[in-house]
């Protein structure tokens, strides 16, 4: 991620040329990781997992990737910013970030990253932050758009969805975020940065529309999800 200072603009460089041969994991390099960085990070890596599983770039491997992230961010996150020592929750947190990431690269990622790199560029919002903010308020915005997937995501974190209608299945998996965030301590809107409702322009105009979110959307979506936050 690179930002342009004078156009206050997130950006990307991707190349194979930028890309390492080799990464090794190391979860002790994690243990001193301050908690609110840990909540931070985890929930980024979270949107990885979550946007990726119901893209429209998804295919049957990176599913099974995210999905399991899913899982394994979800039981693990709480611990890991509670008792960052405890090395199996941060082993569990490293690998679910490890298949969020092929996810990702291969299926690409929604609204929420496209919401999140204008919140940071204009504003330098923590981009993890922006993230956990983001991500129920958007998956709720694409819940009828992939059902099914939304009730899997629930039933990964733990939720009993037997009996439920189909949408209903699916709202478990927002909730379960919801009720992540607030025990992670993540506020539900940017009011501590003071981002005047007159940014929102701008912030649509700085924001990408990426294709392969699974509900279409309009830049007019765009600012009513910013909507949501500030």
């Amino acid at each position: 991620m690179i930002t342009s200072t004078s156009r206050n603009y997130k950006m990307l460089l991707l190349s194979w040329a930028l890309s390492a041969r080799i990464a090794i994991l190391d979860p002790t390099l994690t243990l001193s990781t301050p908690p609110r960085t840990t909540a931070y990070v985890g929930m980024d890596a979270m949107s990885h997992a979550m946007e990726s599983y119901v893209s429209k770039g998804a295919n049957p491997l990176t599913e099974i990737f995210s999905l399991k992230s899913i899982e394994l961010l979800h039981a693990n996150m709480r611990e890991a910013v509670k008792n960052g020592k405890n090395l199996e929750a941060r082993t569990n947190m490293l690998l679910g970030s490890l298949l969020a990431g092929v996810s990702m690269a291969n299926a690409r990622l929604g609204n929420v990253h496209s919401l999140a790199h204008s919140l940071g560029g204009q504003f330098d919002v923590p981009h993890g932050l922006a993230c956990a903010m983001l991500l129920p308020i958007v998956m709720e915005f694409n819940l009828d758009y992939s059902l099914e997937k939304f009730k899997k995501a629930a039933e990964a974190m733990g939720k009993d969805v037997s009996g439920l209608s189909a949408r209903d299945a699916a709202l478990k998996s927002v909730r379960a975020i919801e009720e992540l965030c607030r025990d992670l301590g993540i506020p539900k809107d940017l009011s501590e940065y003071k981002i005047s409702k007159s940014a929102i322009p701008q912030l649509v105009n700085d924001a990408v529309i990426f294709p392969v979110n699974p509900r279409p959307t309009t830049k007019e979506d765009l600012a009513r999800l910013f909507e949501k936050v500030i």
